[in-house]
């Protein structure tokens, strides 16, 4: 947690480029070496609790209604993903910085987070419709459902993130 302060509030106040590991490091209280055994990369400080994001995206699948077509229960449940991402405008400010200036960060958002994502999405969809996780309807909706929230997510942070992403997607 002090690690991912601190690079936090570095990258608000210098820039994500202009801050070094090294940096955060000193300011958390704890070695290079130490903050390489937490975060393979300065990337992946940005995506810190994604196990509990997903967590949290898989309990609210499993409590939507008996028999809601997945599709309509992932719009759902994704509409509200992107408030609690970025709860602070300074947080959306940020995140709307970076990836604007970086555009690894969505290639690395898409390639490794999405991918993750969009597999835990589909198996707490299967348990919870009673299907195989290998169904390509499923599949198909899922891949269909995160792209549009992809493409709205990047709308809404090419737009300064300011307004109810809800209203975007």
């Amino acid at each position: 947690r002090a690690i991912v302060e601190s690079a936090n509030a570095r990258f608000i106040s210098q820039g994500y480029d202009a801050t070094t590991v090294d940096e955060i490091a000193i300011d958390a209280g704890v070695s290079p070496r130490t903050f390489f055994r937490y975060f393979p990369t300065k990337e992946a400080l940005l995506f810190h609790d994604l196990d509990e994001r997903l967590e949290q995206v898989r309990d609210e699948i499993a409590a939507r209604p008996d028999g809601e077509p997945a599709a309509e229960s992932l719009v759902a449940v994704l509409s509200g993903v992107a408030d609690r991402l970025l709860r602070s405008e300074e947080q959306r400010a940020l995140a709307a910085q970076l990836l604007r200036e970086r555009p690894s960060l969505r290639s690395y958002q898409r390639t490794t987070i999405a991918h993750h994502a969009d597999a835990e999405i589909i198996d707490a969809l299967a348990r919870r419709d009673g299907v195989d996780p290998d169904d390509l309807g499923l599949r198909t909706v899922v891949a269909a459902v995160t792209a549009c929230f992809d493409i709205a997510i990047r709308d809404w942070f090419d737009a300064g993130a300011g307004d109810d992403f809800s209203e975007r997607f």
